[in-house]
């Protein structure tokens, strides 16, 4: 298990999810000793209206969920969780096919919980973390969001205001920084400069957006979506914090 989990938000059949994930568990282990991944699927008791967990429940079954993968260690190796319509799975990788199921039964049966194991079979056993768990190029620029977000409210900003929001993106042909610069002022964007730096093209704009995260995610989506077209490197962006 690494130090670097992540957690970002997916859509699954038009209802919202919410994936925790060891971002590097791949680069701390031997995958091909881990070999036989697992799904825990856990009912939850006290769903709210968008499928997740009430605070009380939640604290109870990160609670349940420790001990379950703290007493798996030396079998198996817990890479990150799921949690969509009332339903919690933890995706855990053994050493071998025999599953304890009364590791598990021990902990969730006394509290009530149901629950299901699951054997995942794919051709190549981490096929699983990559294609499904790992985030997407959109998904990665949502993380990179939160934190800029969490970083502005830490800073007493409630995120009710628009604001200019700058944006920096990174190109290696300058044709490609032209061509995408007409785009984004299609867009609404300002060109506030362009400069070459260490053989790359730099593009720096600008536009007033609200910053909450639905609302940064629609516009960073836009980059993204656009990045192979115009063949560009997103850079990330940044605005004033707006105290209340």
């Amino acid at each position: 298990m690494s130090d670097h989990w992540e957690h970002y938000f997916v859509t699954i059949e038009e209802q919202p999810g919410s994936i925790v994930l060891d971002m590097e568990i791949w680069d701390e282990l031997d995958r091909n000793r881990y070999r036989f991944p697992v799904c825990l699927e856990i009912e939850m008791q006290h769903r709210e209206e968008n499928g997740f967990p009430n605070s009380e429940e939640a604290d109870w079954m990160n609670e349940l969920e420790d001990r379950i993968t703290q007493e798996l260690t030396q079998s198996a190796c817990y890479v990150g969780r799921f949690t969509v319509e009332g339903v919690r799975s933890l995706y855990l990788y053994f050493n071998s096919p025999t599953i304890p199921k009364e590791t598990v039964d021990k902990h969730l049966t006394p509290a009530g919980y149901a629950f299901r194991i699951l054997e995942i079979e794919e051709a190549e056993p981490w096929d699983f973390y990559f294609e499904f768990l790992y985030p997407n190029e959109y998904e990665f620029q949502h993380i990179g969001n939160r934190s800029v977000i969490e970083s502005l409210q830490n800073a007493g900003d409630s995120l009710e205001e628009p604001r200019r929001v700058d944006h920096w993106i990174v190109f290696e042909e300058r044709a490609d920084m032209l061509g995408f610069a007409g785009k984004a002022e299609e867009l609404g964007f300002g060109i506030e400069g362009q400069q070459r730096e260490e053989g790359e093209f730099h593009l720096h704009i600008h536009r007033k957006d609200y910053v909450d995260f639905r609302s940064i995610n629609a516009v960073t989506d836009i980059f993204v979506s656009l990045a192979e077209e115009y063949r560009f490197r997103y850079d990330g962006w940044e605005t004033q914090a707006i105290k209340s």
